[in-house]
């Protein structure tokens, strides 16, 4: 993807935005969620690295690995520095190739994350934040995972169905998209939230 395209974002709620790699480098965010595959961890996959050196930064942005956010996040936040804009980086591809059509099954690596296991952290984080201002979910077009995180918050703290999440993110961002398998990433999510909290059915 090209560090030279124009910033594109669009605020889903009022402090809530999603938007393309380039809306990185927009000041003014109090924290960003990164949703990108990352230099040095393809894995094989057909797609290339989003957020490379040559990326778009975020201004004063501070990288906190999802894996840390779980265990360490509130010790973060409080040791964090006042111009520091805490980034969490979620190392997701995008869930078709480039050339348009879904990616032939690959035996699951190691490392390999679907987005419901960072979803937990991912939505915290952004509660967390939104406290103190404007939050930026972006990924590299602004249309499909940023879209299905956000949704996901939505779902979460907002109390909406996936499809009204769906259609507020349309109607404030035309275009947007999520791909199949995140819409089913986020059903798993949310029923093994529901199965969490209310327990099996009797």
């Amino acid at each position: 993807m090209s560090t030279e395209s124009t910033a594109d974002y669009s605020f889903i709620t009022d402090r809530l935005a999603v938007g393309n790699v380039a809306s990185r480098a927009v000041p003014g965010f109090v924290a960003v969620v990164s949703v990108v595959t990352v230099e040095g961890r393809h894995r094989g996959r057909p797609w290339s690295a989003e957020l490379t050196e040559k990326a778009p930064k975020v201004p004063g942005g501070v990288v906190w690995p999802s894996e840390w956010f779980a265990t360490h996040g509130r010790l973060l936040e409080k040791s964090r520095e006042p111009d520091h804009v805490p980034v969490l980086v979620l190392d997701i591809a995008d869930g078709e190739s480039s050339a348009g059509r879904p990616f032939a099954y690959q035996p699951p690596h190691e490392d390999d994350r679907d987005l419901d296991f960072y979803l937990d952290d991912a939505t915290a984080f952004i509660a967390e934040h939104l406290k103190r201002g404007c939050v930026l979910v972006h990924c590299g077009a602004g249309l499909s995972r940023s879209a299905a995180v956000v949704i996901a918050y939505l779902c979460r703290y907002a109390g909406m169905s996936y499809s009204e999440a769906l259609s507020l993110m349309k109607a404030r961002r035309p275009g947007a998209a999520p791909a199949d398998c995140f819409k089913l990433a986020i059903e798993r999510w949310l029923s093994l939230r529901e199965l969490s909290e209310k327990g099996p059915r009797r």
